[in-house]
C-alpha cells in the first residue's frame, strides 16, 4: 500500500533535521543551532542574533518555546525548553534544544494533503498565539483573508513538502510572513490541532479527516469543498493560575449566533499554571460560524464575553 517514507518522517519530527532540510533545499532558510548545554546556548544565540527563539526539537503544542530578547534571559529561557514536557509527562525524546532566529510577522498553518507526489494545501488558518514570551495558541479563523505573500508562502509550503520526502499523507504545516519573506517553522506529520480540521468542514465543507483515511487505505482522496463561510475557534484561558471549580457561558447556548460548540472539558478542582509554570493552559474552547470574515469574528467575540470562569486563585490557597 502507499505509504510515507518514514525517514520522512524522522525528519519532519526532529525540528533540528528539518531546518537544515530546508536550509538546503533554499526555502526560507532560517539561522539555527543545537544547544545542550547553556554556555553553548549563549554561543550559539550570540552568533544567530538576538531575538531568538529556544524550543524542544520534539514536542508539540508550542510547549517550552519561548523568545529571548537578550543574554541575561537565556538561562531561564533554555530551562524552560530543556525540562519542557507534556501535560502527561511526556518529554522531547531529542536531547539539546533547538534556537533559531525569531520570526516576526502574522502566522498561519495549512493543513495538506500529498497523494502520489503531489502536494495540496486544502485549509489554511490564520492563528493568533499569546502570553509573551511564549506562543499559547489562542485561537485561528479558516479560510485565512488574503494577504500579500500568502500565496507565496503556500508555493514554498508545498517545495517544502518535496524537498523533506512527504507522500501520502496529510499534514499540518506553520509557517509566519515575515519581513524577509515568508519562513516555514514546522512541518507535523498530522492533522492540524486545535479542531482546525473541523473548521474547515464547518466553513469550507473540506474533509480532512476522510482525506487522511482514504490516504491511509490507498485510495485516491476526495479534496473538494463547498462551503463559502468562515469558522474561528477561540481558546478559553484564566486570567491566572487557577483551580477550576466550572466554566460556563452567561447566557443558554441559544442565545449566541453562530455558535457550533461551547466545551468545557476540565474536571472540577483542576489545577491550571499560565506559562511558564505551565503550558496548553485552557479551559475551554468555542467554536463559532459566520456568513463572513467580519461576522464570524463579531460572533466570536460576543462568546469570548461572555464566558465566566469559577475557580480559586492559586495564590490565595
Amino acid at each position: 500500500m502507499p505509504h510515507t517514507d518514514p525517514a520522512a518522517v524522522r525528519r519532519c519530527k526532529d525540528k533540528s533535521a528539518l531546518r537544515a532540510c530546508l536550509a538546503e533545499a533554499g526555502l526560507g532558510p532560517v539561522r539555527f543551532a543545537v544547544a545542550h548545554d547553556v554556555d553553548t546556548a549563549r554561543r550559539a544565540a550570540a552568533d544567530i542574533g538576538y531575538p531568538v527563539v529556544l524550543k524542544p526539537r520534539a514536542l508539540g503544542g508550542s510547549i517550552g518555546v519561548v523568545r529571548v530578547d537578550g543574554e541575561r534571559e537565556l538561562l531561564e529561557a533554555f530551562a524552560t525548553a530543556a525540562d519542557a514536557r507534556a501535560g502527561d509527562g511526556t518529554v522531547s525524546r531529542l536531547e539539546g534544544v533547538l534556537i533559531e532566529e525569531y520570526l516576526d510577522g502574522p502566522e498561519y498553518s495549512a493543513d495538506c494533503a500529498t497523494w502520489q507526489g503531489v502536494t495540496v494545501p486544502l485549509v489554511v488558518a490564520e492563528k493568533t498565539v499569546g502570553f509573551a514570551p511564549y506562543f499559547e495558541e489562542l485561537g485561528h479563523v479558516v479560510p485565512a483573508a488574503p494577504r500579500e505573500g500568502l500565496d507565496e508562502a503556500l508555493a514554498m509550503v508545498v517545495a517544502a513538502h518535496e524537498a523533506a520526502g512527504l507522500d501520502h499523507l496529510v499534514t499540518h504545516t506553520e509557517f509566519r510572513l515575515t519581513s524577509r519573506g515568508p519562513r516555514i517553522i514546522e512541518i507535523n506529520v498530522r492533522l492540524g490541532g486545535g479542531l482546525i480540521p473541523h473548521l474547515g468542514a464547518l466553513a469550507q465543507g473540506v474533509d480532512l479527516a476522510g482525506a487522511s483515511a482514504d490516504i491511509a487505505v490507498g485510495r485516491e482522496p476526495d479534496l473538494s469543498g463547498d462551503g463559502t463561510g468562515v469558522a474561528a475557534i477561540s481558546m478559553i484561558y484564566p486570567k491566572e493560575d487557577l483551580r477550576v471549580d466550572r466554566v460556563r457561558l452567561a447566557r443558554e447556548h441559544d442565545a449566541y449566533p453562530g455558535l457550533d460548540r461551547f466545551v468545557a472539558f476540565l474536571p472540577a478542582g483542576t489545577e491550571v499554571r499560565l506559562p511558564p509554570r505551565g503550558f496548553l493552559s485552557r479551559v475551554a474552547f468555542a467554536v463559532v460560524g459566520g456568513a463572513d470574515r467580519e461576522e464570524c469574528l463579531e460572533r466570536r467575540r460576543a462568546v469570548e464575553a461572555d464566558v465566566v470562569i469559577e475557580g480559586e486563585p492559586l495564590s490565595a490557597l
